[in-house]
C-alpha cells in the first residue's frame, strides 16, 4: 500500500490491485448519448492534464470511469461528473460532501456504495468523483 494525499485528501492505496482491475474492466457500459460523449472525449485525450495524472498514479484507466452523469448545461458546455474506484481506503474526510476546486474543475475522495460500473472490485476501496466542465461534443469528433 502506497500513501498519497490530494490537497487534504489523505488516502492509502493499492496500484497493483487497481491497476489489475482496470485491465480486466470493459469500461463504462451506458449508451446514452450525454456518456458517449464523455467517453469519447476521454478518447479525444481532452481530459485535464491533472486529472490524468492523477489517474496514472493510482493506475486507473482514464478510458474505463467506473461512473459518469451528465449533471447540468453551462456556459461552456456541461458539468459532468465521472469516477474512478481505485483499491485502498481514505485516511481522514476532511471535506465530508464537499469538493476541492482546481481551475480545471474540482475533485471529491469519498466512498460510492452502489458498486454499478464496478462489479467485483476488491475491498477495501474508494472512488475518486471528478466534476469537470466540458465543451459540447460536435458528432465530427472537433
Amino acid at each position: 500500500m502506497q500513501n498519497y494525499n490530494i490537497k487534504d485528501y489523505s488516502v492509502e492505496f493499492d496500484r497493483t490491485a487497481t491497476v489489475d482491475w482496470y485491465e480486466k474492466y470493459e469500461g463504462w457500459g451506458c449508451d446514452c448519448g450525454d456518456c458517449q460523449s464523455f467517453l469519447a472525449w476521454v478518447r479525444r485525450k481532452q481530459l485535464p492534464s491533472a486529472v490524468t495524472e492523477l489517474l496514472q498514479i493510482f493506475g486507473a484507466l482514464p478510458e474505463k470511469p467506473t461512473y459518469v452523469c451528465e449533471l447540468s448545461p453551462t456556459e461552456r458546455g456541461h458539468l459532468y461528473q465521472f469516477n474512478y474506484r481505485v483499491v485502498g481506503c481514505m485516511l481522514n474526510a476532511h471535506h465530508p460532501h464537499e469538493s476541492i476546486g482546481f481551475d480545471w474543475g474540482s475533485v471529491y475522495c469519498g466512498h460510492e456504495d452502489d458498486p454499478c460500473g464496478a462489479p467485483d472490485f476488491p475491498e477495501p476501496n474508494f472512488d475518486i468523483m471528478f466534476f469537470v466542465d466540458i465543451p459540447p461534443f460536435d458528432s465530427k469528433g472537433e
